[in-house]
């Protein structure tokens, strides 16, 4: 049996203990919900009594040193540098985790609107990157786009995340109220538990469902959509790949001989086989299979686009910014939908700078109430000593700052004595 270090005369016996004690003092939150799921059957999709051990939390390490430099595509999504992209995505992921920033107990990202927490989020971010290259410059607001919406995406995959590790249906014990994650708020942990409890169980079972149809992930590790597309074209010369090719591209895993790749599982392989009919099919019909056709069998093949999403291109990229796409709703054309989605974004930054507005002037009223306020106090107009040039304004300073260092009760004499007689007095 291992010893523990720096002790070489502890027997086996102690050092056990030593250990268990150790062990103990750091878990106790853990293993008592690991041994109360083991009694009750209840808990998460893990084994009854054991917590899965896992890598750990992210180390947030981006722009340590001042901004950072990443080449972004046209559609704001960055690509490269790949090790650098990969901390940019930690470091987003780190800030919609936060619980002072996006608690977790607030039932939808779309309530944080108005609030200006992913203002201030993207703010943060704003000042981590470097904006030196023009064209990232030129594409800020798509990039500010991207980073709302992977701040989104963040934030429901950790509160998912959550539900799977640690929520317990059972409702008869007070530990469900503590999540172990050190991380986590408890009293928004708690509020987030009663959330799930009153509509989790519905929203489960239609998720369960959703989940059910999906055959088919995709095999791209850490690396998102974006990249492998420019990692893809910059390996072909600049050439634009279609949704077919990058389809397969991505269902794809390398042969254990390393002479190729093929079909991720059985279900893409048969995919893999309806793609290829479609493509023989216009090929017999004497068609050139250019990239606008293979994108028309891609929707042929998996249907029409949904949600104001593109499949295959990644967060941020909507309808108006692939054109040839069939979206779920045929009467309404790509660039009718931007047109409403942009319509819709423009009236609430009008209604938002208005508010803005409101609040100035609600806050020059106040000013301009405290300065009558002063005026009817002091006995004179301020646009009286105002007028008297600024010669008069210095010296009434300097007498001021003078008779504030004198006795308490020429300081009592000063606010008995009406401002205009100072005016007078300094003005001769």
């Amino acid at each position: 049996m291992r010893m523990i270090r720096g002790d070489h005369n502890m027997t086996p016996n102690h050092a056990d203990r030593a250990v268990n004690e150790m062990n103990a003092s750091r878990g106790s939150i853990n293993r008592n919900i690991g041994d109360m799921r083991s009694k009750t059957g209840h808990g998460t999709r893990k084994r009854a009594g054991k917590i899965k051990k896992k890598r750990g939390k992210n180390k947030v390490n981006f722009a340590p040193y001042g901004p950072e430099k990443m080449l972004f595509n046209k559609f704001g999504q960055p690509v490269a540098p790949a090790e650098t992209v990969a901390r940019f995505s930690r470091y987003v992921g780190s800030l919609a985790r936060e619980p002072s920033m996006f608690p977790i107990n607030v039932p939808d990202f779309r309530n944080f609107k108005g609030t200006g927490r992913v203002e201030s989020a993207w703010a943060e971010i704003k000042a981590k990157i470097d904006w030196s290259e023009p064209q990232t410059l030129a594409i800020m607001k798509r990039i500010q786009k991207v980073v709302k919406k992977k701040l989104n995406a963040r934030w429901r995959k950790h509160k998912h995340r959550l539900y799977v590790d640690y929520y317990m249906e059972d409702k008869g014990h007070a530990e469900r109220f503590v999540c172990p994650d050190g991380d986590v708020n408890q009293l928004q942990w708690r509020e987030l538990v009663l959330h799930w409890d009153k509509f989790g169980e519905k929203k489960s079972v239609t998720t369960k469902k959703n989940r059910s149809q999906l055959k088919v992930a995709a095999n791209t590790g850490t690396k998102t959509f974006a990249q492998i597309r420019y990692e893809w074209e910059l390996a072909n010369e600049g050439k634009e790949i279609d949704r077919c090719t990058f389809w397969r591209l991505i269902h794809s895993k390398p042969k254990k001989d390393g002479t190729g790749t093929v079909p991720i599982n059985d279900e893409a392989e048969k995919i893999f086989l309806e793609l290829d009919k479609l493509e023989q099919r216009e090929h017999l019909n004497g068609r050139e299979l250019t990239i606008d056709l293979l994108n028309e069998l891609f929707c042929e093949q998996f249907g029409p686009e949904t949600y104001n999403a593109v499949r295959g291109y990644g967060v941020g990229v909507e309808w108006v910014d692939v054109p040839g796409i069939q979206t779920a709703k045929p009467a309404v054309s790509c660039d009718v939908a931007s047109l409403q989605y942009e319509l819709e974004a423009s009236l609430a930054e009008i209604t938002r700078l208005t508010e803005v507005a409101a609040k100035k002037d609600e806050q020059l009223q106040v000013v301009q109430t405290q300065l009558n306020s002063i005026e009817t106090r002091i006995g004179n107009p301020l646009h009286s000593i105002i007028s008297a040039g600024p010669d008069t304004i210095k010296k009434l300073i300097a007498a001021l700052s003078d008779i504030a260092e004198k006795q308490p009760q020429s300081i009592q004499e000063m606010q008995s004595t009406p401002m205009e007689g100072y005016v007078t007095l300094l003005g001769q």
